[in-house]
């Protein structure tokens, strides 16, 4: 799912926000990887913030090097399903949105928030 958000890009850059939570192992984390490795290496106009489980973290920061556009942040539960995802999806994602005035939102879980963002 991607969802363009209503805030204007500053300074001509777009800010992204990447969810990744269930990028764990196999294809998705492949597929994961591939997109931080290619972000990372070609732009540099954009910003893009990537939630992942910490283990998915570390083994990219140990397969990619150059990330100035790139921040890869730890999904603050241990649990990636179940409520705690629920809430993360449906509180927290549209609460960081707002916050950081993010101009597109990327979910590969096919989960979306139920209100607009």
């Amino acid at each position: 799912m991607v969802a363009c958000l209503n805030y204007p890009p500053r300074g001509g850059r777009m800010h992204v926000l990447i969810d990744a939570v269930f990028a764990h192992m196999g294809g998705a984390f492949i597929y994961l990887l591939n997109v931080v490795r290619t972000l990372a290496s070609t732009s540099d106009e954009n910003h893009y913030t990537v939630y992942v489980p910490q283990a998915t973290r570390k083994e990219i920061e140990a397969h990619t090097t150059r990330r100035k556009y790139v921040t890869l942040v730890d999904y603050p539960y241990a649990n990636t399903g179940g409520l705690a995802r629920t809430y993360f999806d449906q509180v927290v994602i549209p609460r960081l949105i707002r916050k950081e005035k993010m101009n597109v939102l990327f979910t590969s879980s096919g989960f979306g928030s139920y209100w607009s963002l």
